[in-house]
């Protein structure tokens, strides 16, 4: 009937898809299939058994009788452990496959929090996402070159080719972040699972491009530092004036400046002086530098370039707080503690 008709359609797309999944033939598919609806008992229980097994090494509890957040943390891994397969390098959209975000397009939320959600307790599902971004660096390469830029730039959104699939690609291509988002899930894995082997042959390459990347992005100042400019960063709503982006993003700068370093420390001898000068030189903002009332704005200007919402003053989502954690990036206690309370108010629960 109509699941039979599907499957078999699903069979035919992987069956001519050889980069999604070069072992799946019509006829081993349709004997699979046969074979299960025929003894739907043992289906359930493999099912059943196989949810046993992942949630025998994940989850959470929190010792809270008025609180139902456990539920609610087990329900997202729940609905992330369905949207996700050992051997099918994809990507995850928002929410997973259970929702119509983005069109079940991949974006950032695949690498800054899908993946890393998944990582401490099943690191091989977590590799996924980096396998799928590895399998499409070459259209990431090939975008960056459509754009007079180096390395791998990769789209804002994507899908199952690795190309722009984007709505709304002339103003969403300004978030540039996308790529040291993936390369800060390198490192995460990497440091996670200890395994050498996958950090070079994986994310190594991935994270050469897109430092090069953020080298050709990069404009040097009169006073020898770097900016990157015409940017939006994970705050959506600082799009500039007519989308223009703003300059120097505080988290843009800094996870850039992380990527950068990060290919220094895999390269070793061979890493290049650009990656350097990058990484040591690009403009981290940071006011009242060294005093009680440090903090770092979340670009030149702010909150100027964020004319829209309540006066400029709404921020739509975690973006300068996401510094410390998931970044890593050194803080001191006063820059945390101010940034946190200067931002928490200002965020969109909304947005």
């Amino acid at each position: 009937g109509e699941m039979k008709t599907i499957t078999l359609l699903s069979v035919f797309l992987l069956e001519n898809n050889p980069d999604v999944s070069p072992n799946v033939t019509m006829d081993a598919a349709l004997s699979i299939f046969e074979h299960a609806s025929n003894d739907v008992s043992k289906l359930r229980s493999e099912h059943e058994s196989a949810w046993n097994e992942l949630w025998s090494r994940g989850g959470v509890e929190i010792e809270s009788s008025s609180s139902n957040l456990a539920t609610q943390v087990n329900s997202s891994f729940y609905y992330m452990l369905s949207s996700v397969r050992e051997d099918v390098a994809q990507g995850v959209g928002p929410g997973g496959l259970q929702t119509n975000g983005y069109k079940g397009n991949y974006y950032w939320d695949n690498d800054l929090w899908a993946m890393p959600s998944l990582l401490p307790f099943w690191p091989e599902l977590a590799e996924t996402g980096l396998r799928y971004r590895f399998e499409h660096r070459i259209q990431a390469a090939e975008h960056a070159k459509e754009h007079d830029k180096e390395g791998y730039w990769y789209p804002f959104q994507t899908a199952g080719t690795g190309v722009e699939t984007d709505l709304f690609e002339p103003a969403n291509k300004l978030e540039i972040h996308v790529g040291g988002g993936i390369a800060l899930l390198g490192q995460l894995f990497v440091n996670a699972t200890g395994n050498a082997t996958f950090e070079r042959d994986v994310v190594d390459p991935i994270v050469r491009g897109v430092a090069d990347f953020y080298v050709s992005m990069a404009k040097k100042e009169s006073d020898g530092t770097y900016s990157l400019d015409n940017v939006v960063p994970p705050d959506e709503y600082a799009v500039g004036t007519f989308y223009t982006g703003v300059k120097n993003s505080v988290y843009t700068n800094s996870i850039a400046a992380l990527t950068t370093s990060y290919a220094c420390t895999l390269a070793g001898a061979e890493c290049s002086s650009s990656w350097t000068d990058l990484s040591s030189k690009l403009k981290i903002l940071v006011e009242n530098e060294g005093t009680e009332n440090e903090w770092h704005p979340e670009y030149e200007d702010f909150p100027k370039k964020n004319p829209f919402w309540n006066g400029g003053g709404k921020v739509k989502q975690a973006d300068v707080t996401m510094l410390y954690f998931p970044m890593n990036r050194p803080l001191s206690d006063v820059a945390l503690r101010n940034d946190l309370e200067k931002y928490e108010p200002l965020y969109d629960p909304e947005g």
